[in-house]
């Protein structure tokens, strides 16, 4: 892995971010621009980790930065999971209270981090919080800003925010602006590598709480996320369904795991049958087989997502 150091002046930051970049250049560097409009007076390192892209990232270090940031180049795509372990542990160097995960197709509107933390501090048994998303192309709708989730039927239900609530407890809040303590990671751990992508920031909540650290959301910290930047849809849903499989297992009891993903299978199988309809396209039932046989022999991580590319 590669590093370059922008700004670094000191070994201890109140706060780190870790952004995660994988061919998506001209999103990362709006993010960034908005990280250092907004968050002038917080004390914080960015962590930037490239996924190796096959796109330079050379204009990253031609433009002007007044932010303390790390740029590490992975010379894989080591996934989401991975790739944001990689900028946990190297900001876990700087003996960071709060580290925040922040998709790099996010835009902040305001000091996000000086609220996000100040609720930290506030609340102490919060382990972990997030942000409310909302569209960047419907800035007034809501995209996601968490969710509760059952383990005995392996429903995830995305609930409505309360603005006139500091916070509001969760199950689950997405990865995209998803901070935690410091603590917490010394706990449980930092992400499972095992997803690559997907399911992976539900564990981790899960985890946390069964740990009795409490997952929040917190209406007043929003940002913009451009929904829709990730991969194929084929990868996607073979990403999807495996990880289901190894979600489930690990947090449901064995009878309520056989019929999630008995209903996993099926929803897929629904989804693979809509798209031969529409398009002529078998390769979603490829990706159903694929998740079946990686989720038994226990091909995690990568496992066939570049198949479906």
């Amino acid at each position: 892995m590669e590093h370059s150091k922008i700004n670094i002046v000191k070994d201890r930051y109140k706060t780190g971010i870790v952004i995660l970049n994988w061919n998506g250049l001209d999103d990362t560097l709006e993010c960034l621009v908005s990280i250092q409009n907004y968050c002038k007076s917080d004390d914080f390192l960015v962590v930037l980790v490239d996924n190796n892209s096959s796109e330079s990232i050379e204009p990253l270090f031609n433009s002007k930065w007044d932010i303390p940031l790390v740029v590490i180049k992975n010379s894989e795509n080591k996934g989401f999971a991975e790739g944001n372990n990689v900028g946990i542990e190297a900001i876990l160097k700087y003996n960071v209270d709060y580290i925040l995960l922040l998709n790099n197709d996010t835009l902040l509107l305001d000091d996000l981090l000086a609220k996000m933390t100040n609720i930290m501090f506030k609340y102490p048994n919060v382990g972990i919080a997030g942000a409310v998303n909302y569209y960047y192309s419907d800035p007034g709708k809501i995209w996601q800003a968490g969710a509760k989730v059952s383990l005995q039927t392996g429903k995830i239900k995305l609930m409505d925010i309360n603005p006139d609530l500091e916070i509001m407890d969760m199950d689950y809040v997405p990865g995209s602006s998803l901070m935690f303590r410091s603590s917490v990671e010394a706990k449980i751990g930092a992400l499972d590598a095992n997803f690559f992508a997907y399911s992976e920031e539900l564990d981790f909540c899960l985890r946390a709480k069964k740990e009795k650290f409490d997952v929040v959301c917190i209406p007043a910290a929003k940002i913009l996320h451009k929904v829709g930047k990730s991969s194929p849809k084929p990868a996607k849903e073979y990403l999807r369904l495996r990880n289901k499989f190894y979600l489930f297992k690990r947090h449901s009891k064995p009878a309520n795991f056989l019929f999630i993903s008995l209903k996993e299978t099926f929803k897929a199988f629904i989804k693979a049958g809509i798209q031969l309809f529409k398009k002529g396209s078998i390769i979603y039932y490829s990706a159903i087989y694929y998740a079946i046989r990686d989720y038994n022999r226990k091909n995690f991580e990568k496992g066939e997502f570049e198949r479906f590319l």
